[in-house]
């Protein structure tokens, strides 16, 4: 299953970059790309998130201004 999510606030490809690493370390995430130019996210997984790693990615984009 795919997660998509809006993040604002990236200005260049090491804060992409540094977000596709630590969410590519969350459990349960089998891949993360994050994409500066469309200013997205994309997450995909086996299952739903527990909420502990919800909110673990929640976090990590908060800095980010996301939006789900």
């Amino acid at each position: 299953m795919k997660h998509r999510y809006h993040i604002h606030g990236m200005t260049c490809k090491a804060c992409s970059s540094n977000l596709e690493e630590i969410i590519s370390k969350v459990k349960g995430v089998s891949k993360a790309e994050v994409n500066l130019e469309k200013a997205e996210a994309t997450i995909e997984m086996k299952s739903h998130y527990q909420q502990a790693e919800k909110n673990y990615v929640s976090i990590q984009l908060f800095s980010y201004q996301r939006e789900i």
